[in-house]
């Protein structure tokens, strides 16, 4: 059994395995008896991936606390086959809501709020088009903004698309779409990669 595809979603980590199966590990189940170290989304996508385990490092220096303990000082690994002992199948409408952050950043201020002017993007791996472009204004009672499905192709022939991208810390995302384009598999398991070694919201 060996590891084909991490995937983030919102709170879990879905996993390809080299059966065929798509199955969402449940770490509640799986630290029923113990501290969870992967409570917080910050600490769950900080992971290294290889086909044989996630390994979930110590990160030093950095600070993420929970229950009076730092997170980025634990460290963790879980082979193919726990992963999927400790996972449970998961079905086709679920699979496409599955959802990350890639970016998210508040430009603030801008002409249009002084507070909050949020620009974020999302990955969903199992429908297309994969990307939602967003804007989140002001929050609260007077929010305002929008999303926008986006084509690799939409978000390469449209230079606000690369602007939104450079604005929100996510130039990274760019090139990689630009690259990899017309390679869909790659171009989300190297989305993937980048993003977990990141340790920001």
């Amino acid at each position: 059994m060996e590891i084909k595809q991490l995937y983030f979603n919102s709170n879990e980590l879905v996993i390809a395995f080299s059966n065929g199966d798509i199955r969402r590990f449940d770490e509640r189940e799986y630290f029923k008896d113990s501290f969870n170290l992967l409570v917080l989304p910050q600490r769950r996508r900080r992971v290294d991936i290889s086909a044989s385990q996630l390994h979930w490092p110590k990160v030093p220096g950095q600070t993420l606390l929970w229950r009076d303990t730092n997170l980025w000082d634990c460290e963790l690994a879980l082979s193919a086959e726990q992963l999927y002992q400790h996972s449970q199948s998961i079905s086709a409408e679920d699979l496409e809501r599955v959802n990350c952050y890639l970016v998210q950043k508040n430009i603030a201020p801008t002409k249009e709020d002084a507070k909050h002017h949020v620009l974020f993007v999302m990955l969903y791996p199992f429908r297309d088009p994969y990307f939602l472009f967003g804007e989140n204004i002001h929050g609260g009672m007077g929010d305002r903004g929008g999303a926008s499905w986006l084509s690799v192709e939409q978000i390469l022939a449209e230079d606000f698309w690369r602007q939104h991208l450079l604005q929100a810390d996510g130039e990274w995302l760019y090139h990689i779409i630009a690259e990899h384009h017309a390679e869909r598999d790659t171009m989300i398991s190297k989305i993937i990669r980048y993003h977990s070694q990141q340790t920001h919201f």
